[in-house]
């Protein structure tokens, strides 16, 4: 399992990698820019928690909370099946990789 150091250090990346993306939009102008976004966020979470199926649980809640966001006009995201499958995906190899390869 990776440091606490490491993790903080990918959290952060995340953190400004999803900053940027709101401030200039980058999620309403590039499709695929979330992939980078939920990698990273799987990434971070691998690197906390070791349990796959806690992790999984983790990023399908978290697709629940921006259909939320977006039904209710707070965010502006692309809301698709295809789309919420591969936000998970990437999650899922995200944490994979933090998890078990880190």
């Amino acid at each position: 399992m990776p440091t606490t150091e490491i993790g903080l250090f990918i959290f952060a990346i995340f953190i400004a990698v999803h900053g940027i993306g709101v401030y200039f939009k980058l999620y309403q102008k590039f499709d695929k820019f979330d992939i980078i976004a939920h990698s990273l966020g799987g990434l971070t979470v691998g690197t906390f928690i070791p349990n796959i199926f806690l992790a999984v649980f983790l990023f399908i809640l978290w697709e629940i909370f921006e259909t939320i966001l977006t039904k209710i006009g707070r965010a502006d995201f692309n809301e698709t099946l295809t789309n919420k499958l591969r936000d998970v995906f990437f999650g899922i190899i995200g944490f994979v990789i933090g998890a078990y390869i880190l």
